[in-house]
């Protein structure tokens, strides 16, 4: 049986996280068929039943590029997957990698860090030449690097995350101890993401500031997610509560459910994972077009202008006042919430193994 490697460093972020965390937890309920060999903080893996090997690099150091290929090689592995762009470049073993978005290629204006453009550039470049296999979450994403990276398309295949069953709508009973310990009242204005340039919180917050001038007792900002001290600013601001990164999953299920919208104004995304959590739930979700959220929201959701916060602001008021289209995106979002399983996203990521170790 084939020996498979995972590099699972990045199982404890938001979105690779989620990604990793998705398709193990498929795997897991038959381990036997699924010959994973996990790479890893040994506490972050100990509760995965897949043997793992202690690898705490850090993501995009010199350090992964020197020690990796060396850990990796000694596994014996016949296929290592790394699901981010950050592969071994000196590593000679058939590689699949994940490529989830090339933000810093298209908006290198946003990057967090000085560098990070030609980092991104330099290691995406090596990624699609190197890999047997390259799995992209989303059309748009295969769209991007067909065009920017100049991928063989014979090697890409799209397979889009799932949304854990775990997501749905809880009862108002549920959720109301969630709501007591933050100080909440049901129907807020919900932002799920970490707090980056291109999730364009301050565009939310500037179509906060109309709202409230028109409507006396507008609900408040609830901002879920990791943010640097440079973005702190943005949220120093009368009703806008700030509830941090590190929510336990079923308190997020209670907030997506007792939320009166979730706004979603990103400049770009690769799939976006926050609005399907909420319609799962059975919140109304208002996105911007940007990106693969059209490919992830369908009609299910409503669309806003990123860069224009009275269209934000609008959208965000009328999915909460207009009665007839909120019970139309609640009935839609649910619906098409179930289309979107990690199930199938980890039987069509295994299958991908299979033809990679074909090919090699």
């Amino acid at each position: 049986m084939p020996r498979i490697g995972l590099d699972a460093r990045m199982i404890r972020s938001s979105g690779i996280g989620t990604y990793i965390q998705g398709l193990l937890s498929v795997w897991k309920n038959n381990a036997a068929s699924h010959p994973l060999q996990l790479f890893g903080n040994p506490d972050q893996l100990s509760s995965w039943p897949f043997p793992m090997i202690k690898f705490e690099a850090p993501i995009y150091s010199l350090r992964e590029q020197w020690a990796g290929p060396t850990l990796f090689s000694g596994a014996s592995l016949d296929l290592l997957h790394v699901p981010h762009y950050n592969i071994p470049a000196r590593y000679k073993g058939p590689l699949v990698v994940t490529i989830h978005d090339i933000i810093h290629l298209l908006h290198p204006q946003m990057a967090r860090k000085a560098g990070a453009w030609l980092y991104a550039r330099v290691m995406l470049k090596l990624a699609v030449k190197k890999a047997k296999r390259i799995i992209v979450v989303s059309e748009k994403t295969k769209e991007d690097i067909l065009e920017r990276l100049g991928a063989d398309p014979e090697k890409i295949r799209v397979i889009h995350p799932g949304i854990s069953s775990d997501f749905s709508p809880s009862s108002p009973n549920d959720s109301a101890a969630t709501l007591a310990r933050h100080g909440l009242k049901k129907g807020f204005i919900l932002f799920v993401g970490d707090v980056r340039p291109h999730k364009n919180v301050g565009g939310l917050l500037s179509a906060h500031r109309l709202l409230r001038k028109t409507w006396t007792d507008c609900p408040q900002v609830v901002v879920v997610g990791k943010t640097e001290r440079a973005s702190q600013s943005f949220l120093n601001e009368d009703n806008v509560r700030w509830l941090g990164g590190n929510l336990p999953k079923e308190e997020l299920i209670h907030l997506y459910s007792a939320a009166g919208v979730l706004a979603f104004p990103t400049l770009y995304e690769g799939f976006g994972l926050p609005p399907l959590e909420a319609m799962a739930c059975g919140c109304p979700v208002v996105v911007s077009s940007a990106g693969a959220l059209p490919e992830s929201v369908g009609d299910a959701g409503l669309y806003i202008e990123p860069g224009d916060p009275a269209s934000i602001a609008e959208g965000i008021t009328k999915a909460l006042r207009e009665k007839p289209l909120r019970e139309s995106l609640v009935a839609k979002g649910l619906a098409r919430s179930k289309t979107f399983s990690w199930e199938k996203a980890a039987r069509e990521t295994w299958k991908v193994y299979e033809e990679a170790l074909g090919s090699a």
